[in-house]
């Protein structure tokens, strides 16, 4: 969990997060699915927030949520997610962008919108920006789990590495780059996972500490120096000149080259 003022308020992108919970021998629930799906609701009203959470986890999901884009990239690289409920009122990152962002970084991904607005224009925009459903608020909840459930019917939860370009492997923290693969420290996962989830593909230094646990302090920016320059040294094999890691002023760093990633 992170505090921070925006516009006067007090904010927080935190991440809770609900198991799936058994079906009920009725099947009321629906029929199960043959890979427990991970979603990520994005969901600024911590009322509406808690009750997708919980009717998402009763119907079978793996389910994380959170209040603001924050806690997009707060995620820890093991709770990787396949389908993303986002609120188009979401305070931070335009919402768009967002929706963009995800899906570049993860084409397979599904993408639903939650939106109170009923304008055309606005549905049109969230297709164009990568979502694959516009539904309304406040959702209910059956309909909700039965549009997941025929979104998930078509998403590739394990697509294969590949393409031509970087690919991060989360659970067996590997980065396939062309011509080969690379063994990566899971911190090098954390790094590269939050960076490709940042708006921007950035990140200030004391986020990135936040995110390893490393003190906010001289020590842990230095430690955190060794990381980033380690991992430079591993990426070697990128194109001659590239600097897949940019250090900006002291600040906190970027990354430079386009990346997906999977589970």
């Amino acid at each position: 969990m992170r505090h921070r003022h925006d516009n006067g308020g007090l904010l927080r992108a935190m991440v809770i997060t609900c198991s799936p919970e058994p079906k009920s021998a009725s099947g009321a629930s629906g029929h199960a699915h043959p890979v427990t799906l991970r979603v990520l609701v994005l969901e600024a009203d911590r009322v509406q927030r808690e009750t997708i959470v919980e009717a998402l986890a009763r119907h079978g999901y793996s389910v994380a949520g959170g209040g603001t884009a924050d806690a997009l990239y707060e995620l820890p690289a093991g709770t990787h997610f396949d389908i993303a409920l986002v609120d188009q009122e979401l305070p931070g990152e335009d919402t768009l962008s967002l929706m963009a962002r995800l899906r570049q970084i993860q084409p397979d991904i599904g993408i639903a919108l939650l939106s109170a607005r009923h304008n055309l224009d606005d549905r049109i925009a969230a297709y164009r920006h990568g979502a694959d459903l516009s539904l309304g608020k406040p959702a209910e909840p059956a309909e909700l789990c039965a549009a997941l459930d025929a979104l998930g019917r078509r998403l590739k939860v394990n697509p294969a590495a590949g393409g031509g370009g970087l690919t991060l492997e989360l659970a067996s923290c590997l980065l396939h780059v062309p011509g080969g693969s690379l063994s990566l420290r899971r911190q090098e996962v954390e790094v590269l996972y939050a960076l490709a989830l940042a708006p921007g593909n950035f990140l200030e230094s004391w986020q990135l500490l936040e995110r390893l646990g490393k003190p906010l302090d001289i020590y842990g920016k230095a430690q955190l120096e060794v990381l980033i320059s380690r991992l430079r040294s591993r990426l070697k094999s990128l194109p001659p000149g590239s600097n897949p890691i940019r250090a900006e002023r002291g600040r906190g760093y970027r990354l430079t080259l386009a990346m997906q990633v999977q589970r």
